[in-house]
């Protein structure tokens, strides 16, 4: 939805706001109440590509409402933007996206420092996670 795109002085955009939870469509939304397997979710703090905060909240919410909050690992980075990936991959606070036949500059948002530790902790917290649910 573009009227939820925002842009910076630079003329860089910003998507965040597209996927604030009342910005979305109901029906998009899943039905977290039936879920019965473990989640891990990650939120870089800094997200200016997702509003990952926001549906964090909104998911822990929803899974408390139906019980089921001990599904939940929630890992939470301040200072960090979006695709906390493995440790040592590069970090890009911004990157060319296409709409043909425009090409918009976008935010991913976070700090170097910040997000190559999230990186670090959340890949040693992630393997424990699946090591722990997979083969269990």
């Amino acid at each position: 939805f573009q009227e939820y795109w925002n842009f910076d002085d630079e003329g860089r955009v910003i998507f965040k706001e597209v996927s604030l939870p009342a910005n979305l469509l109901p029906e998009s939304l899943v039905k977290l109440e039936k879920l019965d397997c473990p989640l891990m979710y990650i939120v870089g703090e800094d997200d200016l590509s997702t509003s990952s905060t926001e549906n964090a909240d909104l998911i822990e919410k929803s899974l408390r409402s139906a019980g089921k909050s001990h599904l939940l690992t929630r890992l939470s980075y301040p200072g960090t933007g979006h695709l906390i990936e493995p440790p040592y991959s590069p970090n890009a606070t911004e990157s060319m996206w296409v709409i043909k036949p425009k090409k918009l500059i976008t935010m991913w948002g976070g700090h170097p420092a910040p997000h190559a530790a999230a990186q670090e902790d959340a890949w040693k917290k992630i393997l424990d996670y699946l090591e722990k649910h997979l083969r269990s």
